[in-house]
């Protein structure tokens, strides 16, 4: 998490130097702005868009009239902490669940040995915050504007209904109420509302519900392997890779990460890639990828064998990412995988798309 410290007094200023020597980030005072020749309002804005987090070591009225003109949204602005000097209290200020505010205010004070002020709805009355439920199981909110209606009713203790198509195991509280397709999809209980659907398209079918009112997460499960010959242009890479997601009606952020395998680990165009879509990168060992090629789950080509040390790149790095053959012994599936799209070539390049279903039980 990339953070900031800002102080306009001499106890902010120790503070901040305290707090960042746990949790580094660049520290801003009084008198560094007048060595940048920079205003604070300034230096705030200037950093805005390039930071995780803000902690501001001042008065909160401050920094409500400096931060205010920067505000858009709950789920692009950075978190937004409040201290006193003394670090008695830290307060979450902005973007509690998606931005991380709460969890970075709770850090803040476990440091000074404070008290944490949080405020959020969910939070304050001890029950589950669907926008930061979606954020620890890496999936993307489509429609934020429908959240509220679903935290008011957690926060009433009112049922949730939430639909899935696979089978999945979530430790949900008493008041939310998981249907699963094959299971209990079609039943009346689709007409209430609000609700929380988690999938990759609204279209599934024997599912009407009303989407004004029920929160649509579309999980970011999706693993695309990569294999390609030395010194890509990268250019000609970030095409591929866009033009491949295009074609699979995929979005950047359904990615969860870039498989390939250990010899490409430096191969810049790859590097490049995940640096400018902030995309995870992994590497996948040789012995899940021959089980598969041993299984007959992936293409072979004896070429890509002989160069490379294993027989499919692109299929077997897909699959196995998204079973998570990166996680743990390479002899277990973390996680039930299926190939979406084979390989796909390009000039120089290969892509595959993988699914991450489920945990296993």
């Amino acid at each position: 998490m990339k953070l900031a410290y800002f102080s306009l007094t001499p106890g902010g200023d120790a503070l901040c130097y305290q707090l960042a020597q746990v949790l580094p980030g660049e520290v801003v005072t009084r008198q560094s702005l007048k060595d940048q020749g920079l205003s604070f309002s300034n230096k705030v804005r200037e950093l805005w868009p390039a930071l995780d987090g803000f902690i501001f070591v001042m008065a909160a009225g401050i920094v409500v009239r400096t931060i205010a003109p920067l505000i858009t949204s709950k789920d692009q602005d950075p978190a937004v902490v409040v201290m006193d000097s003394r670090g008695n209290f830290a307060v979450s200020l902005l973007s509690g669940h998606l931005g991380g505010a709460n969890d970075l205010a709770r850090n803040m004070a476990g440091i000074t040995g404070g008290q944490p002020v949080i405020t959020t709805g969910t939070d304050v009355e001890q029950t589950l915050a669907f926008d930061l439920f979606a954020r620890e199981n890496h999936m993307e909110i489509e429609n934020l504007e429908a959240m509220k209606y679903v935290s008011g009713a957690m926060i009433a203790k009112e049922p949730v209904h939430v639909w899935c198509p696979w089978r999945q195991e979530w430790d949900f509280p008493e008041n939310v109420h998981l249907h699963i397709k094959d299971l209990d999809w079609d039943t009346e209980e689709k007409d209430h509302t609000p609700g929380v659907f988690i999938g990759q398209t609204w279209d599934e079918e024997g599912l009407e519900l009303d989407r004004e009112r029920t929160v649509f997460l579309r999980p970011c499960d999706l693993f695309v392997g990569v294999g390609c010959k030395k010194n890509v242009d990268p250019e000609e890479m970030e095409k591929a890779f866009l033009d491949f997601l295009n074609k699979n009606g995929v979005t950047v952020g359904q990615v969860a990460a870039v498989a390939t395998i250990p010899l490409k680990k430096e191969e810049p165009a790859i590097t490049k890639l995940c640096q400018t879509f902030s995309i995870r990168k992994i590497f996948i060992d040789s012995e899940p990828i021959n089980a598969l090629e041993s299984q007959g789950k992936v293409g072979v080509s004896e070429f890509v064998r002989s160069v490379t040390g294993v027989a499919s790149v692109s299929e077997g790095c897909a699959l196995s990412g998204a079973a998570g053959k990166d996680l743990i012994k390479k002899d277990k599936d973390v996680f039930e995988s299926r190939l979406v799209c084979q390989k796909t070539r390009y000039p120089g390049i290969t892509f595959a798309l993988a699914q991450r279903r489920h945990r296993k039980a």
